[in-house]
């Protein structure tokens, strides 16, 4: 028995702006285990990557702070998340397709046995 913590890209709005680009994604975070998940942390980051990525491409986990809000996720419950930031970016290059916007996410949280645990890293993509 234990939390088992799940997420889902749910809308990525992208707006221009003076040649710079807001991205907003939006996404849920699912408890699916039996358990809660206390002091549920999320690191999320926007990145640049090629697209495709190459076979032995690397995604790093962010390096960014924790969001400041600290949520308890009951078993069964959902509960929405944004992340925000301005990127600059080669608008050419993405309208070509050859990179792409990534959203990059990990999850931190202490179980019910009071067990530190982290959520692998994950990412998605957007085109333009």
């Amino acid at each position: 028995m234990r939390a088992y913590l799940s997420v889902e890209l749910s809308g990525f709005p992208i707006a221009r702006h003076e040649g710079k680009f807001f991205c907003e994604p939006k996404y849920k975070i699912s408890n699916t285990g039996q358990t809660l998940a206390h002091a549920v942390e999320r690191l999320v980051d926007l990145r640049i990557y090629p697209w495709p990525l190459p076979a032995d491409f690397v995604v790093l986990s962010p390096t960014t702070s924790p969001l400041p809000s600290k949520t308890t996720i009951n078993p069964g419950q959902t509960v929405a998340g944004t992340a925000r930031k301005m990127l600059t970016l080669d608008a050419a290059a993405l309208e070509k397709n050859k990179e792409r916007i990534y959203v990059v996410g990990v999850l931190r949280f202490v179980d019910a046995f009071r067990q530190r645990a982290t959520s692998d890293s994950a990412a998605r993509s957007k085109t333009l």
